[in-house]
């Protein structure tokens, strides 16, 4: 956000009165129904002056924003969003979230458990920006057959990673775990660079940072540590968040390096993504650990005998690269002539459904923080498209224990195979965001900003109430350039 934009609660004087109902005239058009079809202005403007609450964003002595709202219900302990604007042109700026953030601080303070508002149903950019703010939709007993009833719990965890506005480089946009990413940051007030591989106007994320610049691949060692090195000057980046697998794998190795720069990069550290990356050491390791639920692991080219049916994989693969079951003798002699057997593994196929664990661990107190998703709808790049949220204590005390051993530090996510019988076997490390990230945070929890104050000298928030619900991830399409 502008660092000349202020946010304030605004003061109950006549002159504020005048101010505000002025800018509800203004913006009252834009709002999805248009305020002066529902409501007198003056009488409203004047209502909610006095009783209610009034958050505003000013850009050079003009209300560019407002957020308003009633936060005294002493007996329910239920606030209120009656009305949210913003002028057209500082939309997309993350004002609003931080509009949104102020009134939940104000709210707290004033000893409300919830906020809650209306929005027509066929809203759906506000639907998504308050999911994206920790609201979900539910039942209310009212007759608004074309409104939705938006709530946000207020004693759920959420407090900022940060206090002090930091500037932060995303690496890899485009990615799954990119919106969720920018837009927690920036509802913080971080000021963010963005950048991918593709040209702008093939990211939609690239329209929601502050900064874009298109990167050159990180298998271009040197071009991308320059070009990394060159942003970072430019920008004064503070934190590096690197979302996929390659500039994880090549940013671990400059971690140290960068950090003498005063650049965190935050990832683990090199060791540990190596272990994590390598399925067969892994596997060795956590076994060496005494870690159960370790699905026996060996080299491709170590194992002469066999039995069937079993499940062959690259040994540092990423997502579903190169994964296959392989039923009988004959598949598995012509898989071993084809492949390099020192750069695959094999182990007994395991039927089940996918668990997918995001893992918080905090360096400073070495407590860890798991959100437990079963994968209902999968598709064939490995990320899961519908899940339900899950609660079981000794999977996730499994995780905390594997976190403590590998070194892990920040968020990552753990993926398990789940049996019919309930029983839960390891599968591997993803030393980054999950792709699905956004569940945990609709489900409750804040990953993304408690993996920040990780690398912020800051303890990480404690799990708090964790919601068991099923999400269904939807794709959109957006506009990003008109051809003439």
């Amino acid at each position: 956000m502008d660092t000349n934009i202020s946010i304030s609660i605004m003061e109950k004087t006549d002159g504020n009165l005048t101010r505000i109902t002025k800018f509800l005239h203004v913006i009252g058009d834009v709002f999805y129904i248009p305020l002066h079809t529902t409501v007198s202005i003056e009488s409203y403007a004047k209502k909610i002056h006095s009783n209610g609450v009034i958050v505003i964003a000013e850009h050079e002595g003009q209300i560019i924003g407002a957020l308003l709202g009633y936060a005294n219900d002493q007996i329910n302990k239920n606030a209120y969003i009656s009305a949210f604007g913003i002028l057209k042109d500082y939309r997309s700026k993350g004002i609003g979230s931080q509009l949104l953030s102020t009134m939940k601080e104000f709210c707290r303070k004033n000893g409300m458990h919830r906020i809650s508002l209306y929005t027509h149903k066929s809203n759906k950019s506000a639907i998504r920006f308050y999911q994206r703010n920790y609201f979900t939709i539910e039942v209310e007993p009212k007759d608004r057959d074309n409104e939705i009833y938006l709530v946000c719990d207020l004693n759920i965890n959420m407090e900022k990673g940060s206090e002090k506005s930091e500037n932060v480089l995303i690496t890899a946009i485009g990615s799954f775990s990119a919106d969720i990413v920018i837009k927690t940051l920036k509802s913080y007030g971080h000021y963010i660079v963005g950048c991918d591989i593709n040209p702008k106007e093939w990211v939609a994320e690239a329209y929601d940072v502050n900064q874009f610049y298109q990167a050159p691949y990180a298998r271009n060692k040197e071009e991308y540590i320059t070009f990394i090195e060159k942003i970072c000057d430019m920008h004064k980046i503070k934190f590096i968040l690197p979302l996929t697998d390659p500039e994880v794998d090549l940013l671990a190795t400059e971690k140290n390096r960068l950090q003498q720069k005063g650049i965190k990069v935050c990832i683990a550290d090199e060791q540990t993504i190596k272990l994590c990356r390598d399925k067969y050491m892994l596997s060795q390791f956590l076994i060496n650990q005494e870690i159960k639920n370790v699905i026996p692991t060996s080299l491709l080219q170590d194992t002469e005998e066999t039995t069937f049916p079993l499940f062959i994989k690259p040994r540092s693969g990423r997502s579903s690269e190169g994964c296959q079951p392989i039923l009988d003798q004959k598949e598995y002699g012509n898989i071993k002539e084809e492949l390099e057997g020192s750069k695959y593994i094999i182990q007994p196929l395991i039927e089940g459904r996918i668990i997918t664990v995001d893992v918080i661990r905090d360096p400073k107190t070495d407590n860890v923080v798991c959100i437990s998703r079963r994968e209902l709808l999968r598709n064939k790049s490995g990320a899961g498209t519908t899940i339900e949220i899950i609660d079981n204590e000794e999977l996730e005390h499994l995780c905390s224990l594997i976190a403590r051993k590998v070194g892990i530090i920040g968020a990552v996510n753990f993926e398990f195979i789940e049996t019919s019988k309930g029983e839960y076997y390891f599968l591997e490390i993803n030393p980054r965001f999950s792709g699905g990230v956004e569940f945990s945070h609709i489900a409750g929890y804040d990953v993304v900003g408690n993996h920040l104050n990780c690398f912020s000298n800051k303890v990480i928030s404690e799990k708090g109430t964790i919601k068991k619900v099923i999400i269904a991830r939807k794709y959109e399409e957006y506009v990003t350039r008109i051809i003439k």
